[in-house]
């Protein structure tokens, strides 16, 4: 007899599934629907992050701050492709504090 309310099938890692912008768990990915679309070299993976709508701000150990934004259009490939195609238009911003 199990005291768990848990099923004992979904104990364990989880990997949840995130819609719009968003951060890999492992912070070395700017993820779009939890598909990772942008790779963060070392320099530039947060110590700290935000998310807001299609932007990411990240601060780094370094002190500085940085933000993304992803513009996200589907296009249509056909009726008969299962795939789903993304274009993505990536902006960076670079914010200096003095």
């Amino acid at each position: 007899m199990s005291t768990s309310n848990i099923p004992a099938d979904s104990k364990g890692p989880q990997n949840p599934q995130y819609q719009g912008v968003g951060l890999s768990s492992n912070d070395e990915w700017i993820t779009w629907n939890s598909e990772s679309v942008v790779w963060l070299p070392s320099e530039y993976r947060p110590s700290c992050s935000a998310v807001s709508g299609r932007t990411v701000g990240i601060g780094v150990g370094s002190g500085k701050v940085w933000m993304c934004t992803l513009n996200v259009t589907a296009l249509d490939i056909g009726r008969n492709v299962s795939m789903k195609c993304f274009h993505f238009d990536i902006i960076f911003y670079h914010i200096s504090i003095s």
